[in-house]
């Protein structure tokens, strides 16, 4: 019969606990989609100039080295404030954008833990056509 270490068990169960509100939080975000391969960040821009920018996914975990896609029917200027989980085809981080249609971007797959802990990478979408409307501020979360 074997006995369970009831401090050791406790300890466990607090380490563990810790990790999933430190470490995994995001796995617990309202609007988070996980994209093991390929997938999209669509953005609109509502009619009321007083709106900011919507998407459907407002937390986006994705794979270390694989491609994300941003869709948006006019002007949009996406920006990463702090840090950023994208890098172009010279492995040169990429911290703002610019586009109309779609964009497709490659998730860094470097040794760093940006985008990685927590909430992950913030990033702001702007309304490129109308800079009064307010920002739409969601996050992407690198899964290693």
């Amino acid at each position: 019969m074997s006995r369970l270490n009831t401090p050791r068990s406790a300890s466990a169960a607090v380490a563990v606990t810790a990790l999933l509100l430190l470490g995994g939080c995001a796995l617990f975000q309202p609007g988070l989609v996980n994209c093991p391969g390929t997938c999209s960040i669509d953005l609109d821009f509502p009619a009321d100039p007083g709106r900011p920018p919507e998407t459907p996914n407002p937390y986006v975990r994705v794979d270390a080295g694989k491609q994300l896609e941003f869709r948006s029917s006019q002007d949009a200027i996406v920006v990463f404030p702090k840090d950023t989980p994208f890098v172009d085809g010279s492995g040169d981080l990429i911290y703002w954008f610019k586009f109309t249609g779609s964009t497709t971007l490659t998730v860094r797959n470097d040794r760093s833990t940006a985008c990685v802990y927590g909430n992950g990478c913030k990033y702001m979408v702007i309304d490129a056509a109308n800079e009064d409307r307010p920002v739409l501020d969601p996050y992407i979360i690198i899964d290693r």
